[in-house]
């Protein structure tokens, strides 16, 4: 693999994730609370960035990939970046609001991500496998 292209698929997926977000963060209000506030449609890819990621794997690995294969990666994104986000958000608040160290260990924070993960992972395996 090389690193440009990489790199580049990187930079596109976070450019149009950010204008995207940057959208819909447009509408929110000023009020503190509102802001605090973690909405999980915010975080949610839409079925486009889901596409655009695909695209940029494709592209990267050189290779398209099955029907069946698509359509369970993108089940498995579009329902692991809010649970991921649930758990995520309040962490890196808490980081924010103790300099930078987040609450827990780095095995938590590792163990937890896992459990969340792993079932996803498991799923695209298992689509990858059955084709």
């Amino acid at each position: 693999m090389s690193a440009g292209p990489q790199n580049h698929s990187r930079t596109a997926v976070t450019a149009q994730r950010s204008q995207s977000q940057h959208a819909r963060n447009q509408g929110t209000g000023s009020n503190e609370a509102k802001k605090n506030q973690v909405n999980q449609k915010d975080f949610a890819l839409s079925n486009e960035e889901i596409d655009h990621v695909i695209r940029c794997m494709e592209q990267e690995y050189g290779s398209q990939m099955s029907d069946r294969m698509r359509q369970t990666m993108k089940k498995e994104i579009s329902s692991a970046v809010p649970e991921l986000t649930k758990v995520l958000v309040p962490i890196v608040a808490s980081a924010a609001q103790n300099g930078g160290r987040p609450a827990g260990s780095h095995e938590d924070l590792i163990k937890t991500f896992m459990q969340i993960m792993l079932p996803h992972m498991r799923r695209i395996m298992n689509a990858a496998t059955e084709y």
